[in-house]
């Protein structure tokens, strides 16, 4: 199975789309159970306040699992209602992708496999090197059974999420910094709890689940 093919399945989500939608990007403000948009390009805002968004209702529960500062990329348009010259409300035909604010940070395996989200689109990962007697690296980590720990990074990797339902989000995964040929793309599905996430890589032939990593917060 293809891997375009395998990320259009895990999605779970079907959107409507309109040959005229544009991809706004900004940032999500959930007010008294509203979903409103503040649109951003380049880092500049592109209205002064957050606009309330129009759309159907299975958007609207998808952006509403979502949390004050979260990113999105959406299909739809700026709409002026009254005409004057100003925007009023933000017309959303799709979700493209969205950026989950508390991802961001590092997180840990049982094994110590480390998964650092470094923003919205960039991730990072390392694997442990363990040693008895002296230190390795200048910040090396002390693992009680095992000495000394220091962090190897195995690979730089951009990420793309898409939600499924509820806390659970379809991950698209390219790596940035190949070795050699074209980058591997790697496809799965990252869950979201209040202290733990839950990182599955599917089988890029069959699409079923093949490595799952669980990971709890590495504390600064």
């Amino acid at each position: 199975m293809r891997i375009a093919a395998i990320f259009t399945l895990v999605i779970g989500l079907t959107f409507s789309w309109t040959a005229h939608a544009d991809s706004i990007r900004g940032f999500i403000s959930i007010r008294s159970s509203q979903v409103y948009l503040l649109p951003v390009q380049g880092g500049i805002r592109l209205t002064k306040d957050a606009l309330p968004i129009s759309t159907t209702i299975g958007i609207r529960t998808s952006l509403l699992d979502l949390k004050t500062g979260d990113f999105v990329v959406v299909s739809g348009h700026l709409n002026d209602l009254d005409k004057n010259g100003i925007f009023d409300e933000i017309v959303v035909q799709a979700i493209e992708s969205v950026g989950l604010n508390q991802v961001i940070g590092t997180w840990r395996s049982p094994k110590w496999e480390v998964v650092r989200f470094e923003d919205f689109t960039r991730m990072s990962l390392y694997r442990p090197q363990f040693t008895r007697g002296r230190s390795l690296g200048k910040t090396p980590i002390f693992h009680p059974r095992s000495g000394r720990m220091s962090l190897s990074k195995l690979k730089d990797l951009n990420y793309t999420l898409a939600p499924e339902q509820g806390s659970n989000y379809s991950i698209f995964l390219v790596e940035s910094k190949p070795i050699a040929g074209p980058a591997p793309i790697y496809v799965g599905r990252l869950s979201v709890q209040k202290h733990l996430l839950k990182l599955e890589i599917f089988d890029p032939k069959t699409g079923a689940p093949g490595e799952v990593l669980s990971l709890s917060p590495v504390r600064d």
